[in-house]
């Protein structure tokens, strides 16, 4: 007599079956151009500084917007140490400004050297990195 399976562990089976891996030349695509759905694989150098930013097709960022973003992470104040693990007049983590390149802590940084993080950090991530303050100020 054959083995009969509860119709509920049955439809379980079935959908499992469903749930399909990328297919294989999606995936071999995706490594060679470097991308991913996160971003870029190797870090900031890679896709972007080949062809610039993502965004290219949005107009760029003005020096209103950097100050209206400073304001809004930190009063404007380049030296804010506030605690909570983010520094300087952008608010970054140590790991994202070691991580561009900077030496030290971002509010240690003198401000040009912070805005010119700040900028670099938005042509190659975008607004992302700063969401909050991103979204009330209408940039994207």
């Amino acid at each position: 007599m054959p083995h009969l399976t509860p119709a509920r562990a049955h439809a379980r089976r079935r959908t499992m079956r469903k749930r399909r891996r990328p297919p294989a030349i999606v995936t071999a695509v995706l490594l060679a151009t470097g991308l991913s759905v996160g971003g870029p694989l190797s870090g900031p150098a890679s896709v972007h500084s080949a062809w610039g930013s993502w965004q290219s097709w949005e107009a760029a960022p003005s020096a209103d917007d950097f100050e209206a973003l400073r304001w809004c992470e930190s009063g404007n104040d380049y030296g804010i140490d506030t605690g909570n693990g983010y520094y300087g007049a952008y608010q970054f983590s140590p790991w994202t400004w070691w991580g561009l390149g900077y030496g030290g802590y971002p509010h240690e940084a003198p401000p040009e050297v912070q805005d010119e993080a700040a900028a670099l950090l938005q042509s190659l991530y975008g607004w992302g990195q700063w969401p909050a303050c991103a979204w009330w100020l209408g940039l994207q």
